[in-house]
């Protein structure tokens, strides 16, 4: 028979002694507690070496140890091998325990402070590596946040990097930023896009909306702002939505803030990119004017355009309504004073003999005019006269008395028929006046007149009997 073997008292914790060194060849992995001599497991274990320490605990432990299981188990045990100092007792084979052990005492779960550290296994080492879309936090790869992206692998101590203005990242984990569409910026953050509204436009350095300055605008959503085309404004206002027409008598360039005035002398309808000049004959003295004055009559631009005033004719000239220029009068047809709208034509016993007269003149004694409107006088007939200037007709010499005639274009009958001579008229005589004193006389008896101008030579006196006439003393002989 096998005798039976004393129990060796094992105690229910390892005793607090300062170990000495941890032996090199220690197996690993290390039971999480080390079964007593008592349990009895279900199955017979494998044998397996047990870890011993490099001490050997005193026989007297420091608490009450575990009672010696009252049943020795049937099975016979396997020896346990071991190293064991000299001063330890004979070592004791363990017996395989019964089917139904008593329930061992459990170890401590956590080893004394004195008994040695045991090195966990070595893990894997750490990645330093990672996907596109994330970045390297303590050996470990993250996903980018929300507004950051990384599109390389990143390597230990790599960041994800903030999305470019006017750029997004709205997910984790991206490897590209995504650019906003036309008329939103990107958020400050770079999550997600805003959208502008009309009159505005984004600026994504700001991460803001701005107005669009005078001048230009947006109709809907947009990068940027847009010119006022020729013929359209804002004025001054801000952030506008559309462009007004320019009104009538105003006018534009492209991207103007304000539609400006038409200036004297010109004129524009609306929606105006210029200014048209006046044409000839119209005139516009105020600005902003949408259309050009005609001329009065009497008045002309002088043959230019662009004229904000109309000149009066000059005298001698005319003119009708939206005159270019004003007119010449005829000859025979005279204007007075500026500014008259027609020419007055000459009266009779008057003329006018060159265009562009101011004035008629009056017929020179001698001559006449009977008719208005004539650039020339007419002279008398012979037998006739006008002794004044400005007749309309001549005189007879007749009407002189007999005896009395003329020649043509004379101002006075200066002629005394045959039979008749120049001399004194006597003071009864119907002829005779203050001015005229003088006239055709009858040709006394015992003479002879010849008539003809009135000169001593129109009375000749026939001598008597016997005697003769001497031409040069005229003294009867």
């Amino acid at each position: 028979q096998i005798p039976t073997p004393v129990p060796i008292p094992i105690p229910t914790f390892i005793p607090t002694l300062t170990p000495s060194q941890i032996p090199t060849a220690i197996p690993i992995p290390i039971p999480t507690f080390i079964p007593t001599l008592t349990l009895s497991p279900s199955q017979t274990p494998t044998p397996v070496p047990l870890p011993i320490p490099t001490f050997i605990p005193t026989l007297t432990p420091t608490s009450k140890p575990t009672p010696t299981p009252t049943q020795l188990p049937t099975s016979k045990p396997s020896q346990i091998p071991s190293s064991i100092p000299s001063n330890l007792p004979t070592p004791v084979p363990t017996y395989a325990p019964s089917p139904q052990p008593t329930a061992p005492s459990p170890l401590p779960t956590q080893p004394p402070t004195s008994t040695p550290s045991i090195s966990a296994p070595p893990t894997q080492a750490p990645t330093e590596s990672c996907s596109r879309g994330q970045y390297l936090l303590d050996h470990v790869c993250e996903n980018c946040p929300v507004g950051k992206y990384s599109n390389r692998t990143a390597n230990f101590g790599y960041n994800c990097t903030v999305c470019a203005a006017g750029t997004i990242a709205p997910h984790e984990g991206s490897s590209v930023c995504d650019a906003c569409v036309e008329g939103t910026f990107a958020s400050s953050d770079r999550s997600h896009c805003d959208e502008c509204q009309a009159g505005t436009y984004p600026d994504n350095l700001a991460s803001d909306c701005l107005d669009c300055p005078a001048g230009k605008y947006t109709p809907f959503p947009m990068n940027l702002c847009l010119n006022c085309s020729a013929g359209f404004a804002t004025g001054f206002q801000t952030a506008a939505t559309s462009c007004s027409d320019c009104e009538a008598g105003f006018w534009s360039e492209k991207n103007s803030i304000e539609c400006s005035a038409c200036e004297k002398g010109k004129y524009s309808q609306a929606r105006s990119t210029y200014c048209d000049l006046c044409e000839e004959g119209t005139y516009a003295n105020n600005t902003n004017t949408f259309s050009c004055s005609a001329c009065d009559a009497g008045s002309s631009t002088l043959g230019q355009t662009g004229a904000y005033t109309c000149s009066p004719c000059e005298p001698g000239k005319f003119s009708s309504s939206r005159a270019s220029v004003c007119t010449v009068c005829d000859a025979g047809f005279i204007t007075s004073t500026s500014g008259l709208s027609s020419c007055v034509s000459c009266g009779a016993g008057t003329y006018a003999p060159l265009n562009g007269s101011s004035s008629c003149t009056n017929c020179p004694a001698g001559q006449y005019q009977g008719s208005s409107s004539q650039e020339l006088c007419l002279n008398c007939d012979s037998g006739k006269y006008t002794s004044s200037s400005g007749a309309a007709y001549c005189i007879s010499c007749s009407e002189l008395g007999s005896g009395y005639n003329s020649i043509t274009g004379s101002s006075s009958c200066n002629y005394c028929d045959s039979g008749y001579y120049w001399g004194s008229l006597p003071s009864t005589s119907s002829l005779y006046s203050v001015n005229n004193t003088q006239g055709c006389l009858s040709c006394p008896t015992n003479a002879i007149c010849t008539g003809g101008l009135t000169d001593n030579d129109l009375f000749q006196p026939l001598p008597e009997k016997g005697y003769w006439i001497d031409r040069e003393t005229s003294v009867t002989d």
